[in-house]
């Protein structure tokens, strides 16, 4: 019996045969290997969701900015390749952010004063005096670039005018009356009579912006049309796309000339009112200016542009950006004149640029700024604006040509037929509202996204199309880790948000 316990007892004791310890250590080591690899693939996850809600609070404080003041927005933000044909634009397409990044950003438009007097309470947008003699703008995009390649940033590389609304006269304009007067004969109906000038308009062209009726309709859109005309200084006359019933108004371009400019977007002008001289202030319209922003060529990568107020440190004051890894610094004062637009220098020394903190010595703090900069790596933020209106494309033909130096105009117009809308295919994904009557009569006012192909179809069949007009702003972030791949080609890899704008007024007849 003592035998048999003792067999018992041994039995309960025996070890592991080494197969059980192998396969034991090899589901355990398996298993640690699987938690140990899930280690980096989360912090990725976590990163890129952090770097995605970065991107995503940058889209929104950049939106909200810009709608802040919507009337100081541009006439529309278009993007191009500088390494096509000059001023090509570049589909809007995000697929390939890649080809985004390669890109400028043209700003058209953008206004700079509103042409109400000052002190009138209607006045959105002007000029700030600074000094004796001195008004300001500050443009409100990233710096300007070099537009006409002669490897500097200064005056000529950004279109400043003021819209000056012609009077119409009984008679043909002669070379001994006043300037900005038109004459129209609806026996003639294809030809508006102007004063031949000589010497006034750099390059020996007036650009002429004309609203007439049609004579013919097409299609269901009202039979009234604006268009863009470039005309030799020395001509007295010029010819319509169109017959026209009658003319509404002749709006030139007029060119002015800053007195002072800088490439980190600030203008001075001798008054509060630039503008051809002799020209009454009821026929002023707005001032604005046409210029370049971005470098993905010279130095890669987009501007970022942050306006804040800086806080107390020892001997000064710190401003802290968003992101960090700072390049290229540029920094203009938004505080009350006379320091409204005066570049400040930061101290590069005490100066954290890696981690996004720019030191200002000796400036007090709550000093408000902004701060235009690269980043190391691969961040950038672009913002598209399809334009303010569009029109009915000369004789309904998306193919006619623009008027010579001006390309973008393309972007503006559409063709129609009873049941749809044209656009340029560059245009894709933007919104516009369509402001349109049915057979009945009623009014419609509907916001429709232009579709892969240009196109945009109504609900209902148009009687008559009143106006169209762009109704979007959209953002778009990408940077550094965002990416899964290089290059990026997904919509994984960037941010991209879209916002209503209401269509607002026009500003031209």
């Amino acid at each position: 019996m003592a035998t048999w316990r003792l067999s018992l007892v041994r039995s309960h004791n025996r070890g592991f045969s080494i197969i059980e310890v192998i396969t034991a250590v090899a589901i355990l080591g398996i298993g640690i290997w699987a938690i140990v690899a899930l280690f980096p693939k989360g912090q990725n996850i976590i990163r890129r969701s952090g770097l995605r809600q970065l991107a995503t609070q940058l889209a929104h404080e950049a939106i909200s900015d810009y709608l802040a003041e919507p009337a100081k927005l541009p006439y529309a933000i278009v993007p191009f390749d500088p390494n096509q044909v000059p001023n090509r634009p570049v589909l809007l397409e995000p697929a390939y952010i890649l080809d985004v990044r390669r890109t400028y950003n043209f700003v058209w438009g953008e206004p700079l004063d509103d042409g109400r007097p000052q002190g009138d309470p209607n006045k959105r947008v002007g000029l700030v005096q600074v000094g004796p003699n001195q008004w300001r703008a500050i443009l409100r995009f990233a710096p300007v670039m070099d537009a006409n390649g002669d490897n500097q940033v200064d005056a000529n590389d950004i279109r400043v005018y003021r819209e000056v609304r012609y009077q119409r006269v009984n008679t043909p304009p002669s070379p001994l009356d006043p300037d900005f007067l038109f004459h129209f004969d609806p026996t003639q109906n294809q030809t508006v009579y102007i004063k031949p000038t000589n010497g006034t308009r750099p390059g020996g062209f007036k650009v002429l912006r004309v609203t007439y009726t049609l004579s013919n309709p097409i299609g269901p859109v009202q039979q009234v049309t604006r268009e863009l005309y470039r005309v030799p200084e020395s001509a007295n006359n010029f010819s319509l796309n169109a017959a026209a019933s009658n003319v509404l108004g002749v709006v030139e371009e007029y060119p002015i000339a800053p007195t002072n400019f800088t490439s980190s977007g600030v203008l001075s002008f001798p008054n509060s009112m630039p503008a051809p001289s002799g020209v009454t202030a009821d026929r002023l319209g707005y001032l604005r200016a046409d210029y370049l922003i971005d470098d993905p060529v010279n130095g890669g990568g987009h501007w970022i542009v942050e306006t804040g107020t800086t806080f107390a440190a020892q001997g000064g004051s710190v401003f802290q950006t968003t992101l960090g890894g700072l390049q290229n610094v540029q920094v203009v004062n938004l505080m009350p004149p006379p320091e409204w637009g005066n570049s400040v220098n930061p101290d590069l020394t005490n100066s954290n640029f890696q981690n996004g903190l720019i030191f200002f010595p000796n400036l007090p703090s709550g000093t408000r700024l902004r701060v235009a900069y690269r980043v190391e790596g691969d961040w950038f933020v672009q913002v598209i604006k399809p334009p303010e209106d569009f029109q009915l494309a000369p004789n309904n033909d998306l193919n006619a040509p623009t008027p010579q130096g001006f390309p973008f105009e393309r972007l503006r117009w559409f063709s129609t037929t009873q049941s749809s809308f044209q656009f340029s295919p560059l245009l894709a994904g933007l919104n516009v509202t369509v402001r349109y009557r049915n057979n009945m009569g009623v009014q419609f006012e509907e916001v429709r996204s232009i579709s892969a192909n240009g196109q945009v179809n109504l609900s209902q069949p148009p009687n008559r199309i009143d106006g169209v007009f762009g109704s979007s702003l959209l953002i778009r972030i990408s940077g550094q880790s965002m990416w899964t791949q290089s290059p990026p080609r997904t919509k994984a890899d960037f941010v991209e948000l879209m916002t209503i704008v209401p269509p607002v007024q026009l500003s031209q007849p």
